[in-house]
């Protein structure tokens, strides 16, 4: 049978990774356009591929599709929410394994953590946000995900007054406010600055700290000076082209 997967622009490399990892007998027929992977395989059901999470949708033969980027625990949507198929590439990307422990300091409605924790099973995810109603779709959605306190902390802080030891946290995944749907950049700049600075006590020092945004120039005027920026990648989503960086101390 032959199969298209739509996959975001920008994240080939990623959701060909995952497809030949899961689906050794996967023969891949066309991977030179942005959004569109051909391949083949003897799995004769678009179900069959359920468990790929990085791409957008599968289609049959261009017949039968399936939406491969919902998910049956998100119950609830933040306003400028991440789309579970890019936190599952952030967390490739992040080289998230089962002795990490993840914080995603602007969670939402929770997305980035579940999905280090239900697909990826880390030790510990550290979920916080400044809003309220941002903690409790968290919460709700963690509820529905299956995941309990012991793996997932969900908690209300400021990233300034964020309270965490010193070298507690191997990977900081996040998706913090752009000032394109959500807050403005005068706003932005006291966030990116103070993120930049709490990553370099809590982060420990072989971590990675992986963030997506469209604010690329604050981004790096907080980031540059003080840690190493080992890797960038535009994505296109929702109308927007952020970076994903990937940096360490």
């Amino acid at each position: 049978m032959n199969y298209e997967l739509e996959i975001i622009p920008g994240t080939k490399e990623f959701v060909l990774q995952e497809l030949t990892t899961k689906f050794s007998t996967a023969k891949i027929i066309d991977d030179s356009k942005e959004t569109v992977i051909s391949f083949s395989d003897d799995k004769d059901r678009v179900e069959d591929f359920e468990t790929l999470y990085s791409p957008l949708r599968i289609t049959k033969e261009n017949s039968l599709t399936k939406n491969l980027f919902r998910r049956q625990w998100k119950i609830e949507n933040s306003p400028a929410g991440i789309n579970p198929s890019l936190a599952y590439i952030l967390c490739m990307i992040a080289e998230v394994n089962e002795n990490d422990i993840v914080l995603d300091p602007f969670c939402g409605a929770g997305t980035i953590p579940i999905t280090a924790s239900k697909y990826f099973g880390v030790k510990k995810v550290l979920a916080s946000d400044v809003k309220g109603t941002a903690v409790d779709m968290t919460l709700k959605n963690q509820i529905a995900a299956n995941i309990t306190k012991n793996k997932m902390t969900v908690f209300r802080s400021n990233i300034t007054q964020l309270k965490l030891q010193k070298d507690s946290v191997s990977k900081i995944i996040t998706n913090p406010p752009f000032g394109v749907r959500t807050g403005n950049h005068e706003e932005n700049i006291k966030i990116y600055k103070s993120l930049a600075d709490k990553a370099q006590v809590i982060l420990k020092e072989e971590g990675k700290l992986v963030c997506i945004t469209q604010e690329k120039k604050l981004f790096l005027d907080c980031f540059s000076s003080t840690y190493k920026i080992i890797g960038e990648l535009q994505v296109s989503q929702g109308g927007l082209h952020p970076t994903i960086f990937v940096v360490t101390k």
